[in-house]
């Protein structure tokens, strides 16, 4: 964690982040802000160290290829919409795909507050 934490901070661009674990893309999440995103971030490498310790994995796979990550947002992208009013201020749309599952948190307003995708 030492050394993973640091990394999903330095830049000022960064908004998302996708999770590979033993070579298989296991979730993203993306944020419409930097702020967001750094705030979320130390929670996020947690969760995903604790997925891949509980993996089991007896060995380790190459990286995904950028390419492999964003076939597999597109992937969610195209799954069957649903969408669920939370209160009066949010509501949460999901898209169910194949092989992925993409939520998406809005506000009353309509703007994406968080997105996220995760393998079945």
């Amino acid at each position: 964690m030492q050394v993973l934490e640091p990394a999903g901070l330095k830049g000022e661009d960064i908004v998302g982040v996708a999770i590979a674990i033993n070579g298989r893309i296991s979730s993203a999440d993306v944020y419409p802000s930097n702020g967001l995103f750094r705030k979320m971030w130390p929670k996020l490498v947690r969760a995903s160290i604790t997925e891949a310790l509980a993996s089991n994995a007896a060995k380790t796979e190459p990286v995904p290829a950028p390419d492999a990550v964003g076939a597999f947002l597109a992937e969610a992208e195209k799954g069957k919409e649903s969408e669920l009013q939370l209160g009066s201020h949010a509501r949460l749309e999901t898209r169910d795909a194949d092989k992925a599952l993409r939520m998406e948190a809005k506000s009353a307003s309509g703007a994406f507050v968080h997105r996220n995708y995760l393998a079945k």
